[in-house]
């Protein structure tokens, strides 16, 4: 079967060269997909519900994109709560599989774009520290939206690539989906390989970003 960005063969992703090649853009997403940054994740939500008054399971972004909504007098009060968390995390974030040397080839070949639902003093300090400020055309944090989808679609209206000439890349299944959703080719690392069909579309999944970015910079 066809899928978006490549085709089948013997269950994994292959991407074909003629489709590569077309790539005028990519946008990825940063932690867990470029970097590992080892915030305590149990420890925000259990602040963050304190704040809104939450109580069981709930996934962090999406509940703050609605409750924000609803309350954005106290946006500025949470996001400064999640920039102390991930400051307290960025000593220990690391680069994923030689992410830096490849993103820096890549951004020689394309422009590219960074999507994260962290904070920009985050991005103001890792990406500078790590060397490859200067490879992003786009930098969208959550400051500028809680919502994949509408990320996106900011990077790639900064980076003036079209959607049907761009690649999402991101580490978690909703990336795929908000790729799919904003008309873009996606791809999932670190997930398995296959594709996975979303609102009558499919993204690819792959192995790992090193194996990505292989393909990509043949």
């Amino acid at each position: 079967m066809e899928c978006c960005c490549g085709r089948r063969t013997g269950g994994s992703s292959v991407f074909s060269r003629e489709r590569v090649n077309a790539y005028a853009g990519y946008v990825f997403d940063l932690d867990g997909t470029l970097f590992t940054i080892p915030v305590d994740w149990a420890s925000a939500k259990e602040k963050i519900g304190r704040i809104l008054g939450l109580q069981g399971n709930f996934q962090i972004f999406p509940t703050l994109e609605r409750e924000l909504a609803l309350r954005p007098g106290i946006r500025d009060y949470v996001f400064r709560e999640l920039d102390e968390m991930e400051a307290a995390a960025l000593g220990d974030a690391k680069p994923i599989d030689g992410s830096v040397a490849s993103l820096l080839a890549l951004s020689k070949k394309a422009r590219v774009g960074l999507v994260t639902m962290q904070g920009s003093s985050t991005c103001r300090t890792l990406l500078p520290r790590s060397g490859i400020d200067a490879a992003f055309s786009a930098v969208v944090t959550r400051e500028q939206s809680l919502n994949r989808k509408h990320q996106i679609e900011k990077a790639l209206g900064s980076m003036g690539v079209e959607p049907s000439r761009a690649l999402m890349v991101g580490d978690k299944i909703s990336d795929g989906e908000s790729g799919v959703e904003a008309g873009v080719d996606s791809v999932v690392v670190g997930r398995g390989t296959g594709f996975v069909k979303h609102a009558g579309k499919e993204f690819a999944l792959i192995g790992s970003i090193e194996e990505l970015f292989g393909t990509l910079l043949k």
